[in-house]
């Protein structure tokens, strides 16, 4: 259990907190709908973010 401690806390807090505002607003959906939904817009940005660090050029 330590182990996956250690694992979580290394999670960059940018995507922990995109994971917890998909969670937020797809709470009152049926699973399949949730899993299923699009990325928000505070999550379509920060993925947009990510990659233009990652990948010179965009």
């Amino acid at each position: 259990m330590e182990n996956l401690a250690r694992r979580i806390a290394q999670f960059p807090a940018e995507s922990i907190n995109a994971c917890k505002q998909t969670v937020y607003e797809s709470i009152d959906k049926p699973i399949d709908d949730a899993l299923k939904a699009e990325p928000t817009g505070y999550t379509k940005r920060r993925v947009k973010q990510r990659q233009s660090n990652v990948l010179p050029g965009r």
